[in-house]
């Protein structure tokens, strides 16, 4: 196993051969090695990976069996594997060759764990002892090791915690629309537009059942920001007319007449005499039937096209007396109120849900983010790293919530997150967010 210096770099480099999985006979050159130590190292922890020998160190072999797991289990799933091995398991056996791992050092490892200052509950115990006894089952079945030191040693850990109910974002929905839920943490968008209509159609808002929005913070003293005032800037979605459109000049038609004042009534108002009236003054509203009729889902599918990604305007009508949209008609708004929120509003001196917040200054140009992040893709690092983030806070952050042990669960939760590289995510927002500065200063 020679190792070369090269005379021009003065770095060294290996050389050598080896069998591939097919049995043909290659050679291997790698070059750019600091000292022959590391070029001797490099050739002989390749050579280990190739021959499969049992005698290889658990590094090379985690390493193995992350390359072939990957392939086979999802995304999330990696992610946890790799954190349990990175933080528990390789620190203690990451040097040592498989085959010389007895039952004694497992036993070891398994009580620094057990004795560990974090206090680890006994559910995550056997996670991380399941993982290595995985991979000791995984270098028998695969590469030949003929002992089995964790069955020896035993399990520590349980592995069933108190039982736990999640729920699908339906079955939320459908909670909340019992008006049985006090309360809760969410964005207006999220439930406001099912739950309020659920909770008219079966007169249970006219007894006091719904929901108003409370500016709570952290802690007294922080400002909240629920709401900031200003437009926002939107560039993640939009509408489009593709190359295999057989009509462009009518399909801009359409757009065009989205847009037209007629249409747009009959989009969000509906239909004169049907779904709204026009008082003497101009001014439209609705009766309380149709305010009710406007409630049910099935009628607002057949009879209106709020569609989002339509375009569409907010603000004043052509006609300079109306809104564009039945919500923000000021008296509309009002009228179409239970009376209990009628009453909450006047007893905290608001006439609308952004009066019991309070409105704050738009934090700058650059606002908001979640334009730009709402529409990244995995085609970069940091769109990628967004996917993981997304799929790891979706799994991790319930059993976070409801975990007797609130301290493990957390940093079982946030060793997976880091391991998403949440660097590449922030860096890509923050070159957006410095792009968008940049125009905006050639404006001011």
């Amino acid at each position: 196993m020679p190792a070369y210096k090269d005379n021009k770099t003065g770095k060294w480099f290996c050389k050598f051969y080896y069998t591939d999985w097919q049995g043909n006979n290659r050679q291997k050159w790698k070059r750019g090695f600091a000292t022959k130590k590391e070029a001797l190292a490099y050739e002989r922890d390749f050579l280990e990976k190739q021959s499969a020998n049992p005698d290889m160190t658990f590094q090379n072999l985690y390493e193995l069996y992350m390359e072939d797991m990957t392939a086979r289990l999802k995304q999330s799933t990696i992610l946890t594997k790799k954190h349990i091995c990175e933080t528990h398991i390789l620190p203690f056996f990451g040097k040592k060759p498989i085959n010389e791992i007895k039952a004694s050092d497992v036993r070891r490892w398994q009580n620094q764990l057990m004795n560990s200052p974090k206090g680890y509950s006994k559910t995550y115990l056997k996670t991380i002892n399941n993982q290595l006894t995985c991979m000791i089952n995984y270098a028998k079945r695969f590469y030949d090791l003929s002992t089995n030191p964790c069955g020896q040693a035993g399990s520590i850990g349980q592995a069933k915690a108190e039982e736990m109910d999640y729920w699908t974002y339906d079955e939320y929905i459908a909670k909340l629309s019992t008006g049985r839920v006090l309360g809760m943490i969410d964005q207006w968008w999220d439930f406001a537009y099912n739950v309020n209509d659920a909770l008219k159609q079966q007169g249970l808002d006219v007894a006091g059942c719904n929901y108003v929005p409370l500016p709570i913070t952290i802690e007294e003293g922080v400002k909240n920001q629920w709401h900031n005032s200003g437009g926002v800037l939107n560039v993640s979605s939009g509408l489009a007319i593709t190359t295999s459109c057989d009509d462009v000049e009518g399909a801009l038609q359409f757009v065009n007449d989205l847009l037209g004042q007629e249409v747009h009534d009959l989009r969000f108002w509906g239909e004169k005499g049907v779904d709204y009236d026009v008082d003497e003054n101009g001014e439209f509203y609705r009766t309380e039937d149709m305010r009710l009729q406007s409630s049910d889902t099935a009628y607002k599918a057949s009879h209106t096209c709020t569609y989002s990604y339509f375009p569409q305007y907010s603000g004043t009508s052509q006609d300079g007396i109306n809104a564009m949209k039945p919500e923000y008609q000021p008296k509309e708004f009002y009228e179409s109120l239970s009376k209990n929120v009628q009453d909450c509003f006047a007893a905290y001196g608001a006439e609308t849900y952004v009066d019991m917040l309070g409105t704050s200054e738009a934090p700058g140009p650059w606002y908001p983010m979640y334009s730009f992040s709402s529409g990244m893709t995995t085609d970069t690092p940091g769109g990628m790293a967004w996917t993981k983030i997304g799929e790891v806070k979706h799994e991790y952050l319930p059993k976070v919530v409801m975990a007797t042990d609130f301290e493990t669960a957390w940093e079982e939760y946030m060793g997976v997150y880091d391991s998403c590289n949440p660097q590449a995510f922030i860096s890509e927002m923050q070159e957006e967010l410095d792009r968008r500065m940049e125009e905006a200063a050639k404006y001011e």
